[in-house]
């Protein structure tokens, strides 16, 4: 049941010629917007001075309104309250620039606006690189969940190779006392994997992320990774140059944002830290 006694009153912040009405079992608000702006609706009924934000609600409401007039948003009152019976009904139509809509506390953002939970899910194509020129390319999946998630992402360079039969030199080449001919062949097999958390500072903090910004937060995981120097000898054995190859837990992190869905990151992998690498990557987030 649904049922508004008067008297009914509308309030409007940067919106125009507010209008609201009854259609059937939902509440009709009608209004027009001089630009593109962020839309929320709220209502206050009986004596309350405090305006709740409507959750079940869709149209002309919430990031990216575009300017126009007759801009309809369509209320279910009956999904918020099985029996929605009140005096002195009063809405608010509030139209909020970018900066005004990017300041916005948490409890107005997508949870409350949709009622859905802020679940970001995203996947970059990235590579790691050295001053070494060293380079491979990887993927990172991963997660947000209201502001904290999880994240797991891989490199490597294709290159597999291992030394034959265990065979390994330190500076200059020597092995055992002995310095073995080389053909001065070289090749590097590079691999990292690993796992971690992801921080979206923008939803955490209580801003709004659904402005200019998606998500701009904070990554940071472990895992394990090597990168192996092979030299090869005139009789084409490969020795693994021990000075510049390592095998040991890889330890990563970064710096992840998301403009409208387009998705950036930008942080370094070290293997042991020993070996370091600049990572870059570029995908989605949806």
């Amino acid at each position: 049941m649904i049922m508004l006694l008067l008297p009914l009153s509308v309030l409007a912040e940067n919106a125009s010629n507010v209008r609201v009405h009854q259609r059937n079992k939902d509440i009709i608000i009608t209004y027009d917007l001089a630009k593109s702006s962020y839309v929320q609706v709220s209502v206050a009924t009986d004596s309350s001075t405090t305006f709740t934000l409507l959750k079940a609600v869709e149209g002309a409401v919430g990031a990216h309104v575009r300017a126009g007039s007759g801009r309809e948003i369509i209320w279910h009152p009956l999904e918020e309250n099985d029996n929605f019976i009140a005096h002195g009904v009063r809405f608010k139509v509030e139209a909020l620039n970018s900066y005004a809509y990017y300041a916005l506390p948490k409890s107005q953002g997508k949870k409350q606006l949709g009622g859905k939970t802020n679940t970001e899910t995203f996947i970059t194509l990235g590579a790691a690189f050295t001053l070494d020129k060293d380079l491979a390319y990887g993927l990172m999946l991963g997660q947000t969940y209201s502001g904290i998630g999880w994240y797991v992402n891989a490199h490597t360079n294709l290159k597999f190779d291992k030394a034959t039969d265990g065979l390994k030199c330190e500076k200059g080449g020597v092995i055992d006392d002995e310095v073995p001919f080389y053909s001065g062949n070289k090749k590097v097999s590079i691999f990292a994997a690993n796992a971690g958390v992801v921080v979206d500072i923008i939803d955490l903090v209580g801003a709004s992320p659904r402005n200019r910004f998606n998500t701009f937060g904070v990554y940071a995981g472990a895992g394990y990774g090597w990168r192996r120097m092979l030299w090869e000898t005139v009789d084409h054995k490969w020795v693994q140059y021990n000075p510049t190859s390592v095998s040991s837990v890889s330890v990563n992190g970064g710096v992840i944002g998301s403009i409208y869905g387009l998705t950036l990151r930008a942080g370094v992998n070290t293997i042991g830290f020993k070996y370091m690498e600049i990572e870059a990557g570029i995908g989605w987030m949806f």
